[in-house]
């Protein structure tokens, strides 16, 4: 039988990539918290980036991305009520990642500056509150604002 492949735990932050952009043989591995830095970098159109959350209630799915392609960001947001099946979405293209904020740091604040669908995910205390408006096609506009609990966190 073969031998397992020893995976190492990290105990302290690390630079996921070198200077040049390769993988860092040192933030190979798994941590018992968030602890690898995305310090994505050269290696043009080949870097992808993206914050993605989906949130399910007994009445409803929300979800809400922001993606960062090297060439194109694409935040979407989409939001579908269990009962009545009524569905609305909308994505977005933004040529070179135009107000597009995605930290190297997993717990940091993630932003989409533009006025025609403003999104944060900005991390407090208590844990992540994510928030979009979108005007929506001839359907007026949805603003969507979700509070969601630190795993052990008193709420």
């Amino acid at each position: 039988m073969p031998e397992p492949y020893p995976e190492l735990e990290l105990s302290e932050p690390v630079d996921l990539c070198d200077l040049r952009g390769n993988l860092n043989p040192a933030a190979v591995g798994w941590a018992r918290q968030p602890l690898q830095r995305c310090n994505l970098r050269g290696h043009w159109l080949r870097k992808k980036k993206w914050n993605y959350w989906a949130v399910v209630s007994p009445t409803h799915l929300f979800s809400i991305t922001l993606s960062d392609v090297d060439y194109m960001a694409l935040p979407f947001m989409y939001l579908l009520d269990f009962n009545t099946k009524a569905f609305a979405e909308k994505t977005l293209l933004a040529p070179f990642g135009a107000g597009c904020h995605l930290p190297d740091g997993v717990e940091e604040d993630v932003l989409y500056e533009n006025p025609v669908m403003p999104i944060t995910m900005r991390h407090n205390a208590q844990g992540v509150q994510l928030q979009v408006l979108a005007g929506l096609a001839g359907k007026g506009h949805l603003f969507g604002r979700v509070d969601l609990g630190a795993p052990g966190a008193d709420h």
